[in-house]
């Protein structure tokens, strides 16, 4: 490992952290605009996900950097690296060293979930048997990861994206003030609250929520309420089981994000299909109401769009 971090392309991407990051924002943008790509699907998907990858390994490089740095200073790396790019470094929240391969194979699953659902489809595979295995393969790995925590929140399931420090206003020097502010968001960070069994509880049903909608979907069928409700019914019943409870930051923003991924199910049929889309159509629904009938219709027939499954 200390020899990938001592490469050419580390001290390069080092150098340039905030370039690459930016690069990497406008090359993703810049596939579903393309001429030659945004009428493909499946090729689109394809390049995309490619991207995501090289983008992952760049915040693992990062990660791995930034556990170096706070563990043995800032002596290894090159003399002409950025005080910025160093104090970003020092302020990265780290976890568990434990949990990474877990955390890199669950994004790199993430990263190709989309790109293998479409491929699915096109290459006359069941699209329902793909993603199936998917879910699987996701939550076993997410149950390996709540062993490995002995029972805590899944706050740092996935590859940490980097942290870089906001320019504007920055100093070379931080303040006393700043530097405990980071000492603390650290400490919070690596403190989970302890394990109880409405935790685990939780925890598990969040887990193997998405195979429960698999498979109430492959039973019911996709215009039936059944999977729909079943599917709300374990959310709800999983976040309740924090609901109470004095939570970290990182928990905290976990808890917050599983909620807003409620939002999902508006858009999920068959509610998406009586409610928003049956109440836009018409007999001449016109070019507007049109293009977004076509966007709705297409999150309705992607299950990776709102499955809320990361």
């Amino acid at each position: 490992m200390d020899q990938l971090l001592d490469s050419g392309y580390v001290h390069w991407f080092l150098r340039n952290s905030q370039s690459v990051q930016t690069i990497e924002r406008f090359a993703l943008a810049l596939v579903y605009m393309a001429p030659g790509l945004s009428n493909a699907e499946v090729r689109t998907e394809g390049v995309a996900s490619i991207l995501r990858q090289f983008t992952s390994i760049n915040d693992f490089i990062w990660d791995m950097l930034a556990r170096k740095t706070q563990r043995e200073g800032d002596e290894f790396l090159p003399l002409d690296i950025d005080p910025h790019i160093i104090s970003s470094l020092q302020a990265t929240p780290v976890f568990p060293l434990k949990n990474l391969p877990i955390s890199i194979l669950l994004s790199i699953i993430q990263n190709l979930q989309l790109f293998l659902e479409l491929a699915a489809i096109e290459w006359g595979e069941t699209k329902w048997r793909t993603l199936f295995i998917m879910e699987i393969t996701k939550a076993i790995l997410r149950l390996i990861l709540l062993v490995q925590t002995k029972g805590k929140i899944l706050a740092h399931r996935l590859l940490p994206k980097r942290y870089l420090l906001p320019i504007d206003g920055y100093s070379d020097i931080p303040t006393i003030a700043e530097q405990e502010r980071r000492e603390s968001v650290r400490a919070a960070s690596l403190s989970s609250t302890p394990p109880t069994l409405h935790i685990i509880l939780g925890e598990i049903l969040w887990i193997i929520r998405p195979i429960i909608y698999l498979l109430a979907l492959f039973k019911f069928g996709k215009r039936s309420w059944k999977p729909w409700i079943i599917s709300l019914s374990v959310d709800i019943l999983s976040l309740s089981r924090t609901s109470n409870l004095k939570l970290n930051p990182p928990e905290i923003n976990e808890m917050q994000k599983r909620k807003f991924a409620l939002l999902y199910y508006l858009f999920r049929s068959p509610f998406l299909d009586r409610f928003i889309i049956g109440s836009l159509k018409t007999s001449d629904p016109g070019r507007v109401r049109g293009a977004i009938l076509g966007v709705l219709n297409t999150i309705a027939n992607r299950y990776t769009y709102t499955s809320g499954s990361d």
